[in-house]
C-alpha cells in the first residue's frame, strides 16, 4: 500500500506483437479497482545521424518548402541551377519551428563556403558563410543545435540513450536528452526513467 509497483516487458517480444496486462490493487477500505493495458511492441524511432556535409534550416512557418544554394570559389554543390536543391523536412521542431535538413550527396570532397536557403525562389536568406552542421534561420546562422549525436568525439563513449514511453507502455523513441524528444514526439504525455513529463 502505498508504493507503486513495476515492472518491464518488451525484451522478448517481436515487432508487431501485443501483450495485454491486468491489474487490480485494493485499499486499506477493501475497495478494489481493476483494470487492464494491451502493450505493442512498435518500431523504435531513433534521431537520424547524418555524416559528411549537412546543415539545418529553421524554416519560417508560412514556407512549405525549403531549398538550399551552397557553394564554394570552384564547385556548386547543389546542381547549379537555382534555387538548389529540395532539404528534407525532418520530423523535429526548435522553438517552435519545422527543422529541415540539407545533405550533400555528391562527389566533390571539398566543402561549401557560402550557403542560401530559399522556398522555391521568392523568400531566401541573404549569403551565409557554411559551418558544417549547423543550424540556421532567416537571419543567419543560430547557435541552436540539433541533437543527433554528430559532434561526439570518436574517443569519447557516446552517452547511452535515453529510451521514452508513451502512457501506455509503448517504446516511441530514444534521444539523448529528455529535452529532444519535443523535437521527434508529438504533444502528449509520456515516460522516461519512471516519470510521466508533458511535451505541448
Amino acid at each position: 500500500p502505498g508504493k507503486a509497483a513495476t515492472f518491464t516487458l518488451g525484451a522478448d517480444m517481436m515487432e508487431g506483437e501485443s501483450k495485454t496486462v491486468t491489474w487490480s490493487a485494493t485499499n486499506a477500505d477493501n475497495e478494489t479497482k481493476t483494470g487492464s493495458a494491451t502493450f505493442n511492441k512498435i518500431k523504435e524511432v531513433v534521431i537520424p545521424t547524418p555524416t559528411g556535409i549537412f546543415a539545418y534550416f529553421l524554416a519560417p512557418s508560412d514556407w512549405s518548402q525549403v531549398d538550399c544554394w551552397a557553394w564554394n570559389d570552384t564547385d556548386n554543390f547543389t546542381g547549379g541551377n537555382w534555387p538548389g536543391v529540395s532539404c528534407t523536412k525532418t520530423n523535429m521542431k526548435k522553438n517552435g519551428l519545422d527543422v529541415w535538413m540539407w545533405k550533400y550527396d555528391g562527389d566533390l570532397t571539398t566543402a561549401p563556403t557560402m550557403i542560401i536557403f530559399n522556398n522555391g525562389g521568392g523568400k531566401q536568406t541573404k549569403d551565409l558563410e557554411f559551418e558544417n552542421g549547423a543550424v540556421y534561420n532567416l537571419a543567419g546562422k543560430t547557435n541552436e543545435s540539433v541533437s543527433t549525436g554528430i559532434n561526439q568525439v570518436g574517443s569519447k563513449k557516446a552517452p547511452a540513450k535515453l529510451k521514452i514511453y508513451s502512457i501506455n507502455g509503448q517504446k516511441v523513441a530514444e534521444v539523448n536528452n529528455v529535452s529532444d524528444a519535443e523535437y521527434v514526439l508529438a504533444p502528449g504525455m509520456y515516460i522516461c526513467n519512471g516519470k510521466k513529463f508533458v511535451i505541448k
